[in-house]
């Protein structure tokens, strides 16, 4: 038997999703609620292997090995409870942040 094309069906093709866009390295936490405003800088783990602190007492960390804001999985911020300073203890969380 012999076939014949009678029609055919041109289908475009769906253009690529575009990739979702890495988000950037967090520079500042700012929670006005709370009384939070701070800077935040980047930090691995510390020779014990444990998340490593801010070298500035006032300033957040955010754990740079995990996920970034904004990107999917949970992002690690971590900071300072109270601190020492000249013979003081400061607690920037008297209003109510994690007291």
């Amino acid at each position: 038997m012999n076939s014949k094309v009678l029609a055919y069906v041109t289908v475009p093709q769906a253009a690529p999703a575009p990739a979702a866009a890495p988000h950037s390295a967090p520079v500042r936490l700012v929670i006005p609620r709370l009384g939070v405003d701070a800077a935040v800088e980047r930090v691995a783990t510390d020779v014990r292997g444990a998340m490593d602190v801010p070298r500035d007492y006032r300033d957040a960390a955010w754990y740079a090995p995990g996920v970034a804001p904004g990107d999917g999985g949970d992002a690690v911020i971590d900071g300072h409870l109270d601190w020492v300073v000249g013979g003081r203890t400061s607690l920037p969380c008297s209003r109510g942040w994690g007291c």
